[in-house]
């Protein structure tokens, strides 16, 4: 299934939130979905997954912790250290930051891809940017045990976007709407009166 990117961010956006992150990181989950899926990455299909499993954890289990490797109490959640990396880019221009584990790291990939040309590496994985994205290994990993983020120099290529529209399946779609559907205030007696239409009374 075919949508525009805005469709798919906004959607996104919205099941993140239903899944529990805060407004904040729920914009941020809705630009790694567009920032990938404009870029031939699944990135609609990985937060599908990731809010399946993380659904209903605490949050603060896996803020990050700095040092020579980030950790956190739990597996990282891509998109809160994600939004973390993207803060300390500036302080790091040039440089490799290891952190882990981190459940779909390919989703840290917008944040760092941001800064200009960047890497992101775990295992026998190893993902490029700079005048496109260059994939060797598995782009669909549930969980990496450690990653490395290199961070670009000052003046390196951008990615630029590659397609308009994002290819959603059925499946990550009726995930990613079953999360969005709890951000929708119930219905009423009072709300489908109001509604369009002729409510409950038929004036025909």
């Amino acid at each position: 299934m075919s949508f525009s990117l805005i469709e798919t961010e906004t959607l996104a956006r919205k099941a993140a939130r239903g899944a529990g992150m805060s407004w904040g990181l729920a914009e941020e989950a809705g630009f790694a979905v567009r920032w990938s899926e404009a870029r031939g990455l699944p990135g609609a299909e990985l937060l599908a997954a990731l809010l399946q499993q993380t659904d209903g954890d605490d949050r603060a289990l896996v803020a990050p912790q700095p040092g020579d490797v980030w950790r956190a109490e739990a597996p990282f959640c891509p998109i809160t250290a994600g939004a973390a990396l993207a803060d300390r880019a500036g302080m790091l221009p040039g440089q490799a930051l290891r952190l882990g584990p981190v459940r779909y790291p390919l989703l840290l990939l917008p944040y760092l891809a941001e800064t200009g040309q960047a890497g992101l590496s775990w295992a026998d994985t190893d993902i490029r940017t700079g005048g496109g994205v260059t994939v060797e290994g598995d782009a669909r990993k549930a969980l990496a045990t450690e990653v490395t983020c290199g961070f670009a120099a000052s003046g390196s290529l951008p990615c630029p976007p590659t397609q308009w529209r994002a290819g959603v399946t059925p499946e990550t779609l009726a995930v990613l709407n079953r999360f969005a559907h709890r951000t929708y205030a119930p219905d009423t007696e009072a709300s489908r009166l109001a509604g369009a239409g002729a409510g409950l009374t038929d004036n025909d």
